[in-house]
């Protein structure tokens, strides 16, 4: 029988879901079994979650019969793509929690456009500022960069509140759910025409540090940009000083730069919490509970395509990242 080894801490519930879901296709091995990194050699189908803090280095070189990489994670640019041999397929976990997500992302706008977080300080030192209102969005343009899976529950959203929804994706193409679909190279003008951007692109090689100078220049003076994706795929300083020569333009980010180690640190080496213009919560879009259980499903049904030897969702290009 096939093996699958489980590289993450499981709960005991957790390890009983992913048993009897590969019951009768393959054993699974979990990290801290005794038997866990001698079983590796056996494996085809590594289940991870983060990496570097659970398997030793250099630990897919002696998988000889590994196929197959899923993360349950939507994002897979922290992987170390320079050890995973051509062979090996590597899955994301998209669409896992691509509504939880898109819900954080109208709360951050909402927050931002709304001036909840400035009102509630307000009000906390005894103030009572109604002449300090916030913004409508029916009828406002969305824009959205990325429209994969949390891009479209964004756009839907969006559409809800009555909203104008254009995006931009590699393709150019789209669905019912946006007014205008645009391909990359039109992502400045598309940033031009939003009142709110909101950011759902995966960190790439070719992503990093996209919204940059020139996309936010191009941005009108009142924007708000939201950033559910990846810190590194917004320009730090870019941003930084967007927001101090732009007081009137607003970042309501989820997602940071670094992360910090110890209590204290910082996820950004510039004064963000300094601004007046800038809404913030520690990456918690993803996290709501008795989620974990769904991300595991999701994720082990594409391990059952794969031992099954049906097509495969959610396959990463890994010139992407190398």
């Amino acid at each position: 029988m096939k093996t699958v080894a489980v590289a993450f801490d499981v709960q005991p519930e957790w390890r009983a879901q992913i048993e009897g879901s590969l019951a009768g296709l393959a054993r699974a091995v979990f990290l801290g079994d005794p038997v866990f990194l001698a079983a590796l050699g056996e494996a085809e189908v590594l289940l991870v979650r983060g990496w570097r803090h659970d398997l030793p280095a250099e630990t897919v070189a002696g998988m000889r019969r590994l196929r197959l990489v899923q993360c349950l994670l939507a994002g897979v640019d922290h992987l170390p793509w320079a050890e995973i041999p051509s062979g090996v397929v590597v899955c994301h976990n998209a669409g896992a929690q691509s509504d939880v997500v898109a819900e954080h992302a109208f709360a951050l706008l909402l927050a931002a456009v709304r001036r909840v977080v400035e009102h509630d300080a307000a009000m906390r030192r005894g103030g009572f500022p109604q002449d300090e209102r916030g913004r409508r969005l029916r009828g406002a343009t969305l824009g959205i960069l990325g429209y994969g899976h949390i891009g479209r529950e964004v756009a839907r959203l969006g559409r809800a509140f009555g909203m104008r929804v254009v995006a931009v994706n590699r393709s150019g193409r789209g669905d019912a759910s946006v007014d205008e679909i645009h391909d990359a190279g039109d992502l400045e003008p598309v940033a031009a025409a939003s009142d709110f951007l909101v950011c759902c692109l995966p960190l790439t090689k070719a992503t990093r540090g996209l919204v940059g100078r020139g996309v936010l220049g191009a941005m009108k003076p009142d924007a708000v940009l939201v950033n559910v994706s990846r810190g590194k795929v917004v320009d730090e300083d870019a941003l930084y000083e967007h927001l101090k020569a732009h007081p009137r333009f607003s970042a309501a980010l989820d997602v940071w730069w670094r992360y910090p180690k110890a209590e204290g640190e910082r996820p950004f080496t510039r004064p963000f919490h300094e601004l007046p213009n800038v809404v913030m919560t520690p990456h918690v879009a993803y996290g709501v509970p008795g989620d974990i259980e769904r991300v595991i499903a999701h994720a082990v049904r594409n391990v059952q395509r794969h031992l099954r030897g049906e097509p495969l969702e959610n396959v990463a290009d890994p010139a992407d990242y190398r």
